[in-house]
């Protein structure tokens, strides 16, 4: 796919498919560059951690198993 699109997030223009921005922009038909698919993954670890967190899991109890 040599499609020129346009970067939901940044507005830049890329070629390709592109990346889901999901949290970040939460439109299904939506892709971001990858310069801005970096953010995305960020805080999908953010939000995975925080909900861990919110749970009371400890960080260490998988690598431990205690």
């Amino acid at each position: 796919m040599n499609e020129t699109q346009t970067c939901c997030w940044c507005g830049k223009q890329f070629v390709g498919y592109g990346n889901n921005p999901y949290p970040l922009v939460k439109d299904e038909r939506a892709r971001c560059c990858d310069e801005c698919n970096e953010i995305v993954i960020f805080e999908r670890i953010r939000q995975i951690t925080q909900n861990k967190n919110e749970k009371g899991e400890d960080k260490n109890e998988s690598i431990t198993g205690e």
